[in-house]
């Protein structure tokens, strides 16, 4: 190994352990500066990765649920997958604790965009199988905002079973873009967890 990479390698080392042994009050005086800056893009970006890099779940998660009320987000959530296993425990668990619709909603959505960068990890299989029941159980919701944010996550992480659900809503759905979501999660369904030609008997007809 080069002198060159050793540094390399040691820097990087360096900045993991830096990153890890943040405190929950580090963190909140680097977002109160960055609050008061306006939020400069280049430092948001550091701090993302400070903070999926950090051991502070709660707090990241805090700051992802204030986040996602705002007009103009800082996608805080980007760097969750960082916490690998521990953060999609933290997450299921915080759906239970959640205490609106859309939080529990954002929530899940938040899973399975970690699970669908995740598909070499040996959790894959089972975090998807325990998350397709909770995103189904929210597709009933009057708010098409949401509903549409389900039935993208459930095309990332679905099976077989949940073709019917796609076919129904392409149908039928009141929201004209749940109804185009439903054709993409078909699509996405194929991407991911189904072959085409797995999925392609139950919907060929319903397409034409």
């Amino acid at each position: 190994m080069s002198n060159s990479t050793e540094k390399i390698l040691q820097e990087l080392e360096a900045e993991r352990l830096r990153r890890q042994n943040l405190t929950k009050e580090d963190l909140q005086k680097k977002y109160t500066e960055l609050q008061r800056a306006g939020f400069p893009l280049s430092e948001c970006i550091g701090f993302i990765a400070d903070l999926g890099g950090s051991n502070q779940l709660a707090y990241h998660y805090e700051l992802i649920c204030e986040d996602w009320e705002r007009d103009d987000p800082l996608y805080l959530g980007n760097s969750f997958d960082k916490h690998d296993l521990a953060g999609i425990d933290f997450l299921f668990a915080a759906i239970n604790k959640a205490s609106t619709e859309k939080i529990r909603v954002f929530t899940a959505y938040l899973i399975a965009e970690i699970l669908v960068r995740s598909k070499h990890r040996d959790f894959y299989t089972a975090a998807c199988n325990c998350l397709v029941p909770i995103l189904v159980s929210y597709l009933n919701t009057k708010d098409c905002v949401l509903r549409r944010k389900v039935l993208i996550a459930v095309g990332w992480v679905g099976t077989a079973q949940e073709i019917g659900i796609f076919n129904d809503r392409m149908l039928h759905d009141e929201d004209s873009l749940c109804r185009a979501w439903s054709a993409s999660g078909l699509w996405q369904l194929s991407c991911n967890r189904l072959h085409s030609q797995t999925i392609l008997p139950d919907v060929k007809d319903v397409f034409r």
